[in-house]
């Protein structure tokens, strides 16, 4: 349909004679088709995004099918929310276009996404990227899609996200990684940040985007990077498997070499591995238990540059890494890693000598226990908080997060609740060396910490942390002033 708008005359007043002028008659049409969509899956929903098309729009339809469920939102708008959705059934989605001429062309079906909560699936780590072997530094500004689909012991298909290590080095000036899935808008949010000269790792948790890839953005200098595969969400399923499901709990220290805790109170030497027990300390059950979620802390460290891997015990030890560290450097790293013979977990440190701090702040079922437990749900990342913008955090300050609610975590009063959530935290401009510790409100500050750093580090942690019965955490910083931001990236329920 074809709308032509009436000329209106119109008097005007031109070198004092009264002329009548018209209006020049409007033709307007109906949008193009926007482009194709790409969706993420949710809890009984799904986040769609789309590209702009051709022509005036005064607002999008997006509609699932099967079932025909949709979300109108208004034309500046370049993505939607599609609730309604059953779980553990796939869903396409296209997106049309309107103004006042009425709908445009309807665009092409979206990926196919299953909504719902899925289970985790440990592997073995294995390196799927590294730029040093494949001239494929990233340059300033620069972005660049991985697969992950099919890589690494992933299946090629029936996966929503994927746990990886990704550590940067060589780098040549302060900047920032960005991780997040593909084909979807580039997020306000960061997984790694350094400066020059730095080598540092992240575990990251991304949901899986367009064609099976994720995309890395950096933001300035150069810089190599190298992704080693850790393990899997499988896309959901109607009803809930007995493996895979996450419990979190209140962080316990489980190792610390200086005190003796967990090993001998002594320095990890050079080529040497250690065997820690996990299954059955506090908060971790003695059986029933797949995988455990660590944060791993290496500290006095001397002698040489080294690395530290994180691996089940009575394995073989893989090629890859979970800390990356020079002498004098104090940094933490979150491992997501698969038990080993008699519940227990090695940690391999490579050259030079360090003490190793671990903390366990969650475990995953392995299908032989009727405990039951929580499934994910990734997001694309969204930034709920950054102190430089607000207030900087004081030295012995404790300060509350309300996180259900925000950045697409559901709220509490939710038909699925979440129980814990994935954050991403980096701490900057810091003035003392200190720590960061995260606990769930309402509960005491337990002996653990989330980040350590000397004065001024910038330095990211990926954290699993639970909720509090509010939907809110706690974080403590120890000594000096330092800033906080934080990024959600998924969730638990």
């Amino acid at each position: 349909m074809v709308v032509i708008t009436a000329m209106v005359p119109k008097l005007m007043a031109v070198a004092g004679l009264a002329l009548w002028t018209f209006a020049i008659p409007v033709v307007t049409g109906p949008p193009g088709a926007p482009g194709v969509p790409v969706a993420i899956a949710g809890e009984a929903s799904a986040s769609v995004y789309w590209s702009a098309p051709s022509g005036a729009v005064s607002n999008y339809t997006v509609t699932a099918s099967p079932g025909g469920a949709s979300a109108t939102v208004g034309g500046t708008s370049l993505s939607a929310v599609v609730g309604g959705l059953s779980d553990g059934t796939s869903y396409t989605f296209t997106v049309t276009a309107s103004n006042g001429s009425g709908p445009g062309p309807a665009s092409a079906a979206s990926n196919a996404v299953v909504a719902g909560r899925g289970a985790y699936q440990g592997l073995l780590p294995a390196r799927i990227l590294d730029t040093r072997l494949t001239a494929g530094t990233l340059g300033a500004g620069s972005s660049v899609n991985v697969q992950v689909l099919g890589q690494g012991g992933v299946p090629a298909s029936g996966v929503s996200a994927v746990m990886l290590n990704v550590t940067v080095t060589d780098t040549t000036a302060p900047s920032f990684l960005i991780v997040w899935p593909a084909g979807l808008p580039q997020p306000l949010a960061s997984n790694l940040n350094w400066t020059a000269g730095k080598t540092v790792p992240n575990l990251v948790e991304v949901a899986v985007g367009a064609g099976g890839q994720i995309s890395l953005y950096n933001g300035f200098g150069m810089v190599d990077v190298v992704i080693d595969m850790e393990g899997y969400v499988a896309v959901p399923t109607a009803l809930p498997p007995a493996a895979g499901l996450y419990n979190p709990v209140v962080p316990n220290r489980v190792l610390d070499t200086r005190l003796g805790t967990g090993a001998p109170a002594a320095p990890v030497c050079a080529g040497q591995t250690i065997s820690v027990q996990i299954a059955g300390t506090p908060g971790v059950p003695s059986s029933g238990l797949a995988a455990v979620v660590l944060n791993v802390t290496v500290t006095r460290t001397v002698v040489a540059p080294s690395s530290l891997t994180v691996y089940p015990t009575g394995s073989t030890r893989p090629v890859t890494s979970n800390l990356n560290f020079v002498p004098g450097q104090t940094i933490a790293n979150g491992v997501v890693v698969k038990l080993g013979t008699g519940g227990q977990v090695n940690f391999y440190d490579a050259a030079g000598h360090t003490d190793i701090v671990a903390d366990v702040s969650g475990w995953i079922t392995d299908g032989t226990t009727s405990v039951g437990g929580s499934r994910y749900v990734g997001l694309s990342p969204t930034r709920i908080l950054d102190t430089r913008t607000t207030q900087r955090v004081g030295a012995g300050t404790t300060h509350v997060l309300s996180v259900a609610g925000n950045g697409g975590v559901p709220a509490m009063g939710s038909t699925v609740p979440p129980t814990a959530v994935v954050l991403n935290i980096t701490v900057t401009d810091t003035t003392a060396p200190s720590f960061l510790t995260l606990w769930p409100d309402g509960t005491a500050q337990p002996l653990a910490s989330d980040l350590n750093w000397v004065a001024g580090d910038t330095l990211p942690n990926l954290i699993v942390v639970k909720l509090g019965a509010d939907g809110s955490i706690d974080f403590y910083n120890g000594f000096g002033m330092t800033d906080v931001i934080v990024d959600v990236v998924g969730w638990y329920g």
